[in-house]
């Protein structure tokens, strides 16, 4: 059987790729026309379980290594956790049940980012240069510049907590400003933000493990 090269790939149905994705043997095919189509925001670090990555309806299961692009929805099963490295230096950590969305992201430059669901820790090292960072979510829009914090459920609430720099959270016309070690909680969709405060070090455990 001849090896299809990218000439060939433009030839194929959606419908032939779609069951290819299905059985997981797209792979090696789908990611070569998607960097052509959109632009590439990171790629995979490392997968625990099940992760796969949505593009324009198209599904893609992701490994190790693989690249992550622009517009991506990134999802992740019951049990699995994912690792992506975006842009040049940010680290994000998706855990279990998660989706998100790569809104817009350029290489050198920040990018928007949506949380529809799940935790996820958000870590930019201080020797980086800052970038701005837009995350949406449930807990209404966090604004980064260059930070580690975590965001997503914690205790049956909606929490952000800052573990080193700052980072400041819009959320029912209403914004708060973190510190490390403070968090803060969104009670209802679109409520405003409760008051900064420390978390204890049991909560702060139980979210960070949530994601490792």
């Amino acid at each position: 059987m001849p090896k299809t090269c990218p000439d060939d790939f433009a030839a194929l149905d959606r419908r032939t790729l779609t069951r290819l994705a299905a059985s997981g043997a797209a792979s090696l095919l789908l990611a070569p026309a998607l960097a052509q189509a959109s632009e590439k925001a990171g790629r995979v670090d490392d997968v625990f379980g099940q992760a796969m990555a949505e593009l324009r309806k198209d599904s893609r299961r992701l490994v190790s290594g693989e690249s992550v692009f622009v517009g991506d929805t990134v999802t992740t099963a019951e049990a699995s956790r994912i690792g992506l490295m975006v842009g040049e230096a940010t680290t994000i950590k998706l855990g279990p049940e998660a989706r998100l969305r790569i809104d817009r992201f350029i290489m050198n430059a920040g990018g928007t980012l949506t949380l529809q669901s799940g935790p996820m820790t958000f870590d930019r090292p201080p020797s980086a240069a800052p970038q701005p960072v837009t995350i949406r979510g449930a807990f209404g829009m966090i604004a980064v510049r260059g930070t580690h914090f975590f965001a997503g459920p914690s205790r049956g609430k909606t929490g952000v907590l800052v573990l080193r720099g700052s980072v400041s959270v819009r959320s029912g016309g209403e914004t708060v400003v973190l510190n490390a070690g403070e968090g803060t909680d969104i009670l209802t969709f679109g409520g405003k933000p409760t008051k900064p405060s420390g978390w204890s070090n049991e909560r702060i455990n139980e979210a960070l493990n949530s994601v490792l």
